[in-house]
């Protein structure tokens, strides 16, 4: 298996449910950062990153993968409070 079904199964795992509790829940930063490198880790199978993170994270015509920025993404969905 290759990283982009490593990173399918991160997404559609993980990412989905720290999203969701990030929605109503204050998680401090250095969780945050915690997961993305845990999700790094489990891509790459507890190996160094082959390919860097700056641009997995860009769009497949400039060599990325779309990867999922945890931070911003928790950042995006949080709900607004009166």
């Amino acid at each position: 298996m290759g990283p982009t079904l490593y990173f399918l199964i991160f997404k559609s795992l993980g990412i989905s449910q720290i999203v969701h509790s990030a929605a109503v829940l204050d998680i401090h930063k250095d969780y945050i950062v915690e997961i993305q490198s845990s999700g790094f880790k489990f891509i790459w199978k507890e190996k160094q990153d082959k390919i860097k993170r700056k641009v997995l994270y860009q769009d497949y015509e400039r060599g990325g993968l779309r990867v999922t920025h945890v931070e911003t993404l928790c950042n995006d969905s949080k709900v607004p409070k009166k």
